[in-house]
């Protein structure tokens, strides 16, 4: 997605959504990457007084959901047959295990809902079932995921990491 938001804008709408895209992405500082994004709902209801909020947040989520088979099924059909062997599905482990690194130390609603006395196999079924972990792993130079890597790791212009 990284690549995408660089490109300028081609619609008059288009900065203001770029900028809500960067607000809901998240800057891992540990790591040095982007990870995830922020609540939508949490930044969404922040105009929440502003008249005619409701339905304009009301058809924004509505627009998205409509929307999303018609963006993801192209690139599932695009990707179907893609090759992939043991190198691939290693790297694939290991981003896995950073988004249940991600979930369990930064996302707000699993942490209430650990702190707070939650269902604890409730709240740990939606982490994915196979994950590895690496000291400091790195993509091999020259890879499309040591790309990908360094893609996530460029900040977006104007926009400062979190602390």
């Amino acid at each position: 997605m990284a690549p995408l938001l660089r490109r300028p804008p081609r619609h008059r709408r288009l900065p203001a959504l770029l900028r809500l895209v960067r607000s809901l992405l998240l800057f891992e500082t540990p790591r040095r990457v982007a990870r995830g994004r922020r609540d939508l709902f949490d930044h969404l209801f922040v105009d929440a007084a502003r008249p005619g909020h409701d339905e304009a947040l009301l058809r924004f989520i509505r627009d998205g959901g409509m929307r999303f088979l018609d963006a993801w099924l192209p690139i599932a059909r695009r990707r179907l047959p893609t090759q992939y062997g043991p190198d691939q599905r290693r790297w694939q482990e290991l981003r896995r295990g950073r988004y249940v690194e991600f979930n369990l130390l930064y996302d707000r609603g699993t942490v209430f809902g650990l702190k707070t006395g939650g269902r604890t196999e409730s709240i740990l079924m939606s982490l994915p079932p196979h994950v590895q972990w690496g000291y400091a792993e790195e993509p091999a130079p020259g890879t499309p995921e040591a790309a990908l890597l360094a893609e996530l790791r460029k900040p977006f212009p104007g926009d400062e990491p979190n602390p």
